[in-house]
């Protein structure tokens, strides 16, 4: 297992986002600032994550660049929670569709944006 992920202390959360990053085909830039991202969930759990926390954890970011950054692969990691069915929020379910068209028009926006 990286080295990188040791900080997480939740096991099924530890497995959902190494499964992500391996997944997600991070450029440099972004596996540069994954260890940051890592470090802001170290205490949460996978069963108690909820959309607040991820707004929390979010809002702690205080690098314009970073936190660029941070806002693609929370909005990616949890993508990939809700297609994988790994995550299971009130907030989450009963707005799915809405949320997965946000999340595809911020991916797709960032495509745009790199290509120029």
């Amino acid at each position: 297992m990286n080295k990188k992920f040791d900080v997480i202390g939740d096991d099924k959360l530890r497995n959902a986002l190494l499964n992500f990053s391996s997944k997600a085909g991070l450029n440099k830039t972004q596996q540069k600032y994954l260890n940051t991202y890592i470090s802001k969930y170290k205490n949460v759990k996978l069963d108690t994550l909820n959309w607040e926390t991820i707004c929390d954890i979010s809002s702690n970011i205080e690098s314009s660049h970073i936190r660029f950054v941070f806002a693609w692969f929370n909005a990616n990691f949890i993508k990939y929670l809700i297609e994988n069915r790994l995550y299971e929020d009130t907030f989450i379910d009963s707005n799915l569709d809405i949320i997965l068209n946000l999340l595809n028009l911020l991916d797709s926006k960032e495509r745009r944006n790199r290509i120029m």
